[in-house]
């Protein structure tokens, strides 16, 4: 067991073990829409135009509690998938492609002291549904990205408006990568790299009076000081691509026209300098359904009986 593990496994049960009071009712928050866009044309159409079908379906889903005075537990999963479907030259229809695909699971465990910051651990996994980068077959849940982080945290903003907050600390990276093939050898194998650093997040919610307008971003800039690929790739062009900082920044927006149609603008920007020399920008514009739900008021309502 690695040595953020074994903290976080004695804070851990060091905070289950100090209840003492009454536990806060869980905070649940369920923000869900699903869009769907589609046109088509027959073989008889003259033009260059090509339907197509896209759909795409998205989950943001957090959970929190304060276990005790000074022990707050949250998990906030990210689901989001879609396809797109287009004619081809002869109007035909092609296959199906991906165009959105994540898994993005975090735990944050914060002790939420009087001073003016709070220690935190979390363990965060980022992945996939469908890795489509072999072409003989499509492989599930690959590559899977972990981070176990601990620091300090300090809340920026906190109003009905708005929730801003920010945390710095060190963290342990693991990138695993099944299913990888090279010239070395003859079958799939698993490719683990390792590596350790530091890391700084911030996370900013907003929302508008009356929830016409729901804004979020997150940025979380990753800078490893030692890495595992120093030693492969010592030598060559790419020795030194590990020291640059990982950078994910990503920012959503909804505009709500009805309790259950939405408009939703995501903006995120990628740098990982051993993917790519230059960042990478993704930009979804989507009209659809949504579904939200918030038992926050409710619980403080039943506190206030």
């Amino acid at each position: 067991m690695s040595p953020v593990r074994l903290i976080a496994v004695l804070l851990f049960t060091a905070a289950i073990g100090s209840f003492a009071d009454e536990p806060t009712p869980w905070e649940i928050d369920v923000d869900a829409n699903v869009t769907l866009t589609q046109n088509a044309y027959t073989d008889s159409w003259i033009g260059s135009e090509k339907g197509a079908i896209s759909w795409a379906s998205r989950l943001n889903f957090v959970a929190g509690r304060q276990f005790t005075p000074i022990f707050n537990h949250r998990n906030t999963l990210k689901l989001a998938f879609g396809q797109t479907k287009a004619q081809l030259e002869d109007k035909s229809w092609g296959d199906f492609l991906k165009s959105t695909d994540l898994i993005d699971f975090e735990s944050l465990q914060r002790f939420t002291m009087s001073g003016w910051v709070e220690p935190f651990l979390a363990v965060r996994l980022i992945s996939q549904f469908v890795d489509g980068t072999d072409s003989t077959q499509d492989h599930y849940i690959n590559p899977i990205n972990l981070f176990e982080s601990f620091g300090i945290a300090r809340p920026l903003v906190t109003n009905d408006a708005a929730k801003w907050n920010a945390r710095f600390g060190g963290a342990v990276n693991q990138l695993i990568m099944r299913y990888t093939r090279d010239e070395t050898h003859d079958d799939y194998y698993t490719k683990v790299t390792n590596s350790a650093g530091l890391e700084f997040v911030t996370e900013l919610k907003a929302k508008a009076k009356e929830g016409l307008l729901d804004f979020s971003s997150l940025l979380t800039v990753y800078e490893a000081l030692v890495s595992s690929e120093k030693e492969l790739t010592e030598g060559t062009a790419q020795a030194d691509y590990w020291r640059y900082p990982d950078i994910n920044w990503e920012n959503i927006l909804s505009v709500n026209i009805t309790k259950y149609i939405m408009i939703n603008l995501t903006a995120q920007l990628l740098y990982d300098r051993e993917l790519h020399a230059n960042a990478r920008i993704k930009e979804v514009l989507a009209l659809g359904l949504t579904y939200k739900f918030n038992n926050v008021k409710k619980a403080e309502n039943e506190e206030g009986k």
